[in-house]
C-alpha cells in the first residue's frame, strides 16, 4: 500500500478538525448568547496555545498561582483566536484532561470533559495541518 500523499493527509486532517469543531460549537455558542458576543465567537474556531491577551494580563497581575502552573507546564491552556476565550485544562498522569473551566471577561465557566477533550485534540490537529501543509508548499516548489 503507497504511503499517503501530504495533500490526501491535510484532507484527513480537515475531517479531524470539523469532528472537533462539532463539539466545540454549541457550547461557544452558548456563551456567546450568554455575553451577547456575535456570531463571531464561534464561527471561526482557531484555537491557540496559551491564555487570550485580555485573560493572559489577568492571569499574570491577579492569577499568579495559575499563571506559574502554566508556564510549568502542569495545567493546559488554549485561547480561542479573536473570542478573548481562554480555557485552562487540568489533566491527569497521563495528559487526559480530567477537568476545565473557560475563563471569559474575567468570569470562569465551567467545561464539560468532551469540549475539553476537543479543545486539546483541535489544537494539535490545527498544529499537525499546518505542518502538512507546509510540506505540501515544499514538495510543490521543488
Amino acid at each position: 500500500m503507497a504511503e499517503k500523499t501530504y495533500a490526501e493527509k491535510y484532507a484527513e486532517q480537515n475531517n479531524v478538525l470539523e469532528k472537533n469543531i462539532a463539539v466545540i460549537r454549541p457550547f461557544l455558542k452558548k456563551i456567546s448568547e450568554q455575553y451577547d458576543a456575535g456570531t463571531n465567537f464561534y464561527n471561526d474556531i482557531a484555537i491557540l496555545s496559551g491564555p487570550s491577551i485580555t485573560e493572559y494580563n489577568h492571569f499574570y497581575e491577579n492569577r499568579r498561582d495559575l499563571y506559574n502552573r502554566w508556564q510549568k507546564g502542569e495545567v493546559l491552556i488554549y485561547n480561542v483566536k479573536w473570542a478573548g476565550a481562554t480555557f485552562v485544562i487540568e489533566c491527569s498522569p497521563i495528559n487526559k484532561p480530567s477537568s476545565a473551566y473557560m475563563v471569559y471577561k474575567h468570569n470562569n465557566h465551567p467545561v464539560p470533559l468532551d469540549v475539553a477533550v476537543a479543545i486539546k485534540n483541535l489544537y494539535a490537529a490545527q498544529e499537525y495541518r499546518s505542518i502538512l501543509y507546509g510540506c505540501m508548499r515544499s514538495q510543490r516548489n521543488r
